[in-house]
């Protein structure tokens, strides 16, 4: 397991806020509405 994740935590740092925003939609974009995150 850690040498699969070792390489996505790589990944993961490099990410600038945009990806890391592009992502994270992509992500709960499968919850709906129903789940908020607020991050202020």
């Amino acid at each position: 397991v850690w040498k699969q994740a070792k390489y996505h935590w790589r990944r993961f740092i490099t990410w600038t806020q945009d990806t890391m925003e592009d992502e994270l939609n992509t992500l709960l974009d499968g919850y709906g509405e129903q789940f908020v995150i607020n991050f202020s």
